[in-house]
């Protein structure tokens, strides 16, 4: 999924380039100083992508009537809806722990534009419907397995016993599916399709333990 917008990078790039003639940078720290420009853009571009320009248009206050106001099932009990700038995301609940299979460091988020067909489009980016299917016993193990053949950084290790997927319709009628495979009651994983189920959206999910 992408980063950045290009426009955004483009302007960050002429930015910098003209500070350089500006100052009459020697042509070593120059070139030295672009490496880090251009690493720093594509460490800075978050796993699901960043919403259209003209953010600011979602009202937290006064949302629209077709946005949903909790999460059902499974998904509202580990997760939960926060309000953003650009609209609803879905994180961890404040008892659960979320954390990408592949990384300690980004903060796992599924937002309402997570759909790559959305990327595009202008905010506000809400989910105006979100429902549930639930699988079980052998069902739930095979397609398990198919994830699993799919998706390198998802390895359950063991038996899938039960699995609920859930779909996330936004206000653009895109669906992104979340795949929930549980090893336990308090311990499983989350696999956002939006649509592809690529590698960066593993989400290893579990209860944070009672102090």
């Amino acid at each position: 999924m992408p980063g950045l917008p290009f426009a955004v990078e483009d302007i960050l790039r002429k930015r910098i380039l003209g500070e350089f003639h500006r100052l009459g940078t020697t042509m070593i720290v120059r070139i030295a100083f672009l490496v880090l420009l251009f690493s720093g853009i594509a460490a800075f571009a978050h796993p699901e992508g960043e919403p259209a320009p003209d953010i600011g248009a979602y009202d937290c206050e006064h949302p629209p009537e077709a946005a949903i106001e909790a999460l059902p099932g499974l998904l509202g009990k580990t997760g939960r809806l926060v309000c953003m700038r650009e609209g609803q995301r879905i994180v961890a609940s404040q008892e659960w722990s979320w954390r990408y299979s592949g990384s300690f460091f980004n903060t796992p988020t599924v937002p309402a534009y997570a759909h790559a067909d959305t990327k595009t489009l202008r905010p506000p980016f809400y989910f105006k419907k979100v429902w549930e299917e639930k699988l079980t016993g052998d069902e739930a193990d095979r397609r398990s397995e198919q994830l699993s053949e799919q998706i390198v950084t998802y390895r359950p290790g063991e038996k899938i016993s039960a699995m609920t997927i859930v779909k996330a319709e936004n206000n653009y009628g895109h669906i992104t599916e979340i795949f929930m495979p549980m090893q336990s009651e308090d311990k499983g994983w989350a696999i956002v399709c939006a649509p592809e189920c690529a590698p960066e959206y593993v989400i290893v999910i579990s209860k944070l333990q009672e102090n």
